[in-house]
This record gives structure tokens, C-alpha cells and sequence, in this order.
């Protein structure tokens, strides 16, 4: 498969510290790590990203507003020309996160699990946590900010897909992204609620009806989308998947890995050059070569169309070169 020379979105784990506990978390975040990266050494990751001309880093965690250097993080980055984004939790913007460090992101993404209050404070393990993250997008719409929700379904809220899509449509956001449970991290305990093949079908030929009739962006992790696109289809060179071919992540102890949800190692920002691991790495160039993708995936007639996911593989049964086990495709 052809993939850029580097990549051009670098999400960034930035702490692992987190003041919620929510159960199905994949980076099992609580506490700070005592191995985190310190702010010099997040100067050189940008300034390696930076002289590679990386477009944007997308900031998550833990929380990541609660790192106490993000502020002066982002502020090097945009120094450098780097675009930044920020996925969180919503609690600190609700209780007054400064707005002059807000509106140095180009879009804030704020997780919601369910327009129903109880299951979405279940999910996050505390109570209050819906009320707040209502009260965080309307301060963010207030103050001129671009808005993104971030939905993770699983079997606890595949039943309120459809309310929530009517939801998300008067939440007057600018972009909706939804993926799918991977049992890892915390979620690894409960992996019981990760989907079927036909919740995962319907969840996914819903999201492909709405795509084109509601006023925000509409944005998924299932390569499976492209079986409902016969364009897509058709082309050899569709890419079904950002880890390793657009997208690269950093851990907050320095660990380059392909995608959150996958949390294998090939390499660290400490002894490694970013770019060689990009390039060189077995793990990156494994998950760019399909074939060497076995089981269902390998003998799929579209595996240059589709190729599953590999995240959802490893996590199932250890093996990211394997069968998706959630594709509905026979």
C-alpha cells in the first residue's frame, strides 16, 4: 500500500492523568505517569514534526486539559505553523477552563455517549458528567469555538443510536465522530459490550443514511463503510484505514504506535527519529502490507477496499493481521 512519506494528523496522548473513571477507557487513565514526557522534550517531538511540515496534532488523554503544560505545548506548536485540536472529557471547559487557552484550538471534541443522562454518566462512572458536557458545548458555541462529539458505542448504547443521531442534530455542532468499543485498556474487562456484526451493520447503514441530510460532518473509524459505497469499491488504492498510512500516535511516555486503540509499540520519541519509525518499522509496515492479512480479511474479495479493522483483531484474539470479528461480510 502507498502511504505518505509522513504522516498527516499526529494524535497525542499528552498525560494519562484523567478526573473521571470511565469504564470502557482503552488507555486505562487515572493517575499521571511518572514516565510522561516533560515540556522539553515535548518541544522536540514538535520541533521533529514541525521540520517533517506535520498539518495538525490532535491533543487527547487522560484529559489532556489537565496537563499543566498544554497551554505553553500548544502555544510552541502554533509557533511552529502546527494546527491543534483537543479531545476532552468537557468537565473543565463546563467549570471554566480559560478561554484565551480554548481559542488556541481549531476545534475542541467533547465525548457523549447518549443523549440519555443516566446512561451517559454510567459510562463515565460519575454523576453529573452529562449535565456538564451540555454545559460545555453551549460555552464553546458561545464563544465562536468549532465543535466536534465523539459517540463510542457499545452494546449499553447501540439500542439509542437513533435518538441520539435526532439528539446530535440540535446540538448545533459543526462535526459528529462515532466509533466503535474495542475492548482494551479498562474496556478489556468488559468485553462483552463490544458489538455484533449486525449491530455493527446497522449502526453502520444508519450513519451512512444521515451522512448526506444533516448540517455537520459525519465521522467514523469502520473501513467496513466502504462495502455500502460501490465507488469506493472499485478503487485500488482506496485507503480503509489513517494508522499508518495517515495517521501516527505518541503515548504520553513517548511510544509511536499506529492507532489508540492499538496499543503496540514501534519505537519512542526518546531513543527514535519519528520519521524513521513512520518509514521503517516492522509494526507500521506490517499494518501497510494487506498481504500478509489472514483469516476472513485475507480471503475477503475486497481487501484493497476494505482491509477490517486491525485494532478490533488484536484486541479480540491477539492477532492484528487477522479476521475483523465484528464484519458482517460472509
Amino acid at each position: 500500500m502507498e502511504f505518505m512519506k509522513f504522516p498527516l494528523m499526529v494524535g497525542w496522548a499528552i498525560t494519562n492523568k484523567c478526573n473521571l473513571n470511565c469504564l470502557y477507557c482503552s488507555q486505562d487513565s487515572g493517575e499521571m505517569l511518572d514516565e510522561e514526557l516533560s515540556f522539553e522534550e515535548a518541544k522536540m517531538v514538535i520541533d521533529q514534526l514541525a521540520e517533517n511540515k506535520i498539518s495538525v496534532i490532535g491533543f487527547t488523554g487522560g484529559e489532556p486539559l489537565l496537563k499543566k503544560e498544554l497551554p505553553d505545548i500548544v502555544r510552541y506548536a502554533n509557533s511552529k505553523n502546527i494546527r491543534c485540536q483537543v479531545t476532552t472529557n468537557g468537565l473543565l471547559i463546563a467549570n471554566g477552563y480559560p478561554v484565551e487557552y480554548l481559542s488556541r484550538f481549531i476545534k475542541v471534541r467533547i465525548s457523549l455517549d447518549s443523549n440519555n443522562r443516566e446512561t451517559h454518566d454510567y459510562l463515565r462512572n460519575q454523576e453529573g458528567c452529562y449535565d456538564k458536557v451540555i454545559k460545555a458545548v453551549d460555552r464553546l458555541k458561545r464563544i465562536g469555538m468549532q465543535v466536534e462529539i465523539v459517540t463510542t458505542i457499545s452494546t449499553r448504547n447501540i439500542d439509542e443510536l437513533d435518538s441520539i443521531i435526532e439528539f446530535v442534530k440540535d446540538l448545533n455542532i459543526d462535526q459528529w465522530s462515532v466509533s466503535t468499543f474495542c475492548p482494551i485498556g479498562r474496556g478489556s474487562e468488559i468485553s462483552s459490550w463490544m458489538i455484533s456484526a449486525e449491530q455493527y451493520r446497522y449502526m453502520s447503514q444508519r450513519l451512512w443514511e444521515i451522512k448526506d441530510s444533516v448540517n455537520f460532518l459525519v465521522k467514523t473509524d469502520i473501513p467496513q463503510l466502504v462495502l455500502l459505497d460501490e465507488n469506493r469499491l472499485k478503487s485500488e488504492n482506496y485507503i480503509y484505514c489513517a494508522a499508518a498510512t495517515e495517521l501516527l500516535v505518541i503515548f504520553p511516555n513517548g511510544d509511536l504506535a499506529p492507532c489508540f486503540s492499538m496499543p503496540l509499540s514501534a519505537g519512542n520519541v526518546r531513543t527514535d527519529k519519528i520519521y524513521d519509525v513512520w518509514n521503517n518499522s516492522k509494526l507500521f509496515n506490517d499494518l501497510r502490507n494487506k498481504e500478509l492479512l489472514t483469516g476472513k480479511c485475507g480471503d475477503c474479495e475486497y481487501i484493497n477496499a476494505c482491509g477490517g479493522c486491525r485494532a478490533m483483531a488484536y484486541a479480540k484474539y491477539g492477532d492484528f493481521l487477522t479476521t475483523d470479528p465484528i464484519c458482517w461480510k460472509e
